[in-house]
């Protein structure tokens, strides 16, 4: 397939919009088998025939895909010459000879510090590669090499913008991009993991997109925790603090290698009649983690040189307890440590995708911009952090005048102005830094470990409950379901395009830690759909069967706060009992659309109303029914508005004391006649402090 198709518009489109992020190009399946069935005789170049017409620039790299291997028994050479479509980064030669000198040089050098003792077998750090001679590269260093240079997407540079790629590479790792100026030219490029620059772009051939790289690809493999150590050149105070704390324990895990289900296809009377041969495990069962660190300078500034004086300067915030002992959960570095960690890996993404547009990997088929009318709302998620019972809010505030597209954290009330104690002013709206400005003054970091991430944030983050409580979450939360589980997005299962293989993920029972499954028949999948669906974000979440499931909600301060689901409103929709905690939280409800329900819940359009006043009545009486029409900050049914169709719902479940701790969501199928294929949809969940809805001097926004 050919890309150049509408390519010189698509440029004079990005030149116009300064290089927005718009990742909507053609995607193919996530198996690494090659599917014999999808060959045919091609018209033009294939990615090897590029490669191999050109051998004198790339001959080493084509020996590596020839030597790598993928699927049973297939190399990457001849998966890179079959049909597909693939992004395909190609270093020079002079590239990899200069990679294999470094990496030998590296892996010697440990070698004599071990033999030395300045080293321990710990630190020994193996590159892969023993000798400077390519032909000494073993397979597996090959398939290493060979698979971080190829995502099964295709992308053009000019669709980008600075961030990560929406998809990830063969080897499940995701690669950076930021946009950077040659200071002798003037010319701007990308920079591609920090080191790899794309000398030539943009090679459109039959199967993908080649870009050419001046530099080896060469992700990290450390640990999150040992990538941080790696770098006291920037993080002294940080490497100090994960082994005191012992929290750099709590970012070692890789994989759950007990899960074996990965890759394999699933059916059921219900998949086969609605989603044949489409339905799949996840591949995988990873753990990642997300860090926000403040580099030495930033503590330099508040007045902060050793870890003495900021234990000092925490103990004002978080007390005095287990003083001397940094390692319990009372102590205030421990506190500190804790509040800056996340069990999911986060994506810095400056463009413009529902999850994407804070940090979370996206959907590169949902046009959020279209979607969320332009430009016009903040984007915005809530993450739980390490410290319990806490939650960060990340915000891309798009609606101020003063942060801009900046990704933010615990953005104040009152478009960043409203500080409920005036000590945390310092401490709220801390910006989260965009790769080129964190490369910008630390020029050798490394944000990327095997298991996470690092974020550079501007100043120091503090956990404060007056402050969340009064200010920063003293508003409408709202989740989209899928956020709750880190699973989901740790693996690659948010926001995997329905272009894929792998259309519909099937969640099995003890996946997500936060799910219960209280009946061996429940079903749960995840799908994510296009600008059609009337869906929050353009994923959701479905069972069917005889279902009968709980989910752990996320924490919140405690407090009383009205609950709320969003869901889509479908004639083969279930009857369903709700519950919080194990109570039901009122009669079963019916989650179909027909016109006695459109008459029962009180759902008029908002352009059948005469005024305002009406339609704040509207609101009212749905409300009092507890319905309410969808927000209207998103759009449905290819840009309708939420709130001229009945489609999309929220239903209220009531108002709930939530105490510090557990709490859960339940869903049981009570359809009377039992109908397996019956859907239980949720899309969104909505936790809103009673202030928020009592209040009439502020009354809550439609968004």
């Amino acid at each position: 397939m050919s890309y150049r198709n509408n390519i010189l518009g698509r440029i004079v489109d990005k030149a116009l919009k300064v290089l927005s992020l718009c990742v909507v190009l053609g995607a193919t399946g996530c198996s690494e088998d090659i599917d014999e069935s999808n060959r045919y005789t091609f018209t033009g170049e294939t990615v090897v025939d590029y490669l191999e017409n050109r051998s004198d620039i790339y001959s080493s790299f084509i020996y590596i895909l020839d030597k790598a291997t993928v699927g049973k028994g297939g190399n990457v050479r001849h998966l890179l010459s079959t049909y597909g479509t693939y992004t395909c980064f190609a270093p020079t030669n002079d590239a990899i000879e200069r990679f294999l000198i470094e990496q030998d040089s590296i892996y010697w050098d440990q070698v004599e510090k071990l033999a030395n003792g300045e080293i321990t077998e710990k630190d020994f750090r193996d590159t892969g590669v023993h000798s400077p001679y390519l032909d000494s590269l073993s397979v597996e260093k090959c398939t290493e090499i060979a698979k971080n240079h190829l995502l099964e997407k295709g992308y053009l540079t000019v669709d980008l913008s600075e961030g990560a790629f929406p998809s990830p590479n063969m080897n499940d790792r995701f690669i950076t991009i930021v946009w950077t100026v040659d200071e002798e030219t003037s010319m701007v490029y990308p920079l591609l993991n920090s080191n790899s620059r794309i000398i030539e772009s943009d090679m459109e051939v039959e199967n993908g997109v080649i870009h050419t790289l001046d530099a080896v690809l060469n992700p990290s493999t450390a640990l999150l925790p040992d990538l941080v150590d790696s770098q006291r050149e920037y993080f002294a105070i940080w490497a100090q603090l994960l082994r005191m704390t012992m929290l750099d324990s709590v970012m070692r895990h890789t994989e759950d290698l007990t899960y074996t289900r990965g890759g394999e296809s699933y059916s059921s009377a219900y998949v086969n009649a609605n989603y044949p041969g489409s339905t799949f495990f996840p591949s995988a069962k990873k753990y990642k983690y997300s860090i926000f660190l403040e580099p030495d300078s930033v503590f330099k500034v508040n007045g902060i040189e050793t870890v003495d004086q900021l234990r000092e300067y925490c103990e004002q915030w978080y007390g005095t307890e287990d003083r001397e002992d940094p390692s319990s959960p009372r102590n205030a570095l421990y506190k500190f440590v804790a509040y800056h960690i996340l069990d999911r890996q986060l994506l810095y993404a400056s463009g413009t995708g529902p999850g994407g547009f804070i940090m979370e990997n996206y959907s590169d088929n949902y046009n959020s911009e279209a979607m969320m009318y332009g430009a016009q709302f903040d984007r915005y998620d809530y993450f739980e952090t390490k410290l319990p019972y806490t939650l960060i809010k990340v915000t891309r505030p798009l609606t101020s005048e003063v942060y801009g597209q900046e990704v933010v954290i615990n953005y104040a009330q009152n478009g960043g102005k409203t500080f409920k104690n005036e000590g945390m002013r310092n401490h709220l709206n801390v910006i989260v830094l965009p790769p080129s400005k964190a490369t910008a003054y630390m020029p050798n970091l490394k944000d990327d470990a095997l298991n996470g991430r690092i974020h550079i944030i501007d100043r120091l983050l503090i956990y404060n409950e007056d402050e969340m409580v009064g200010n920063v979450l003293r508003e409408r939360m709202r989740w989209d379901f899928a956020s709750w589980f880190p699973e989901m997005t740790n693996n690659n299962v948010r926001w995997a395009t329905r272009s894929s293989k792998a259309k519909v993920f099937f969640i099995p029972d003890g996946y997500c830690s936060r799910i219960k499954m209280n009946s061996e028949v429940s079903e749960l999948y995840y799908l994510c759909g296009t600008s059609g669906w009337n869906n929050y974000q353009g994923d959701e979440l479905l069972s069917s069967n005889l279902f009968d499931f709980e989910y752990r909600m996320p924490y919140v301060p405690a407090g009383t706060y009205e609950l709320r689901v969003g869901y889509a409103r479908y004639p083969n929709r279930s009857v369903v009992q709700f519950y919080i905690d194990g109570k039901p939280t009122g009669i079963p409800v019916d989650l179909r659309r027909n016109d006695l329900t459109e008459q029962f819940i009180g759902f008029v359009k908002d352009s059948e109303l005469a005024d305002e006043l009406e339609i704040a009545e509207n609101d009212k009486e749905m409300h009092n029914r507890n319905w309410m029409k969808a927000p209207a900050s998103f759009m449905v049914e290819n840009g309708k508005d939420t709130r001229e169709t009945s489609y999309p719902m929220r239903y209220v479940l009531g108002m709930f004391y939530l105490s510090e701790g557990d709490h859960w969501f339940r869903m049981k199928n009570v359809r009377e006649d039992q109908a397996t294929d019956s859907q239980g949809h949720h899309d969104y969940f909505e936790i809103v402090p009673k202030a928020i809805v009592t209040d009439p001097s502020q009354p809550e926004d439609r968004y």
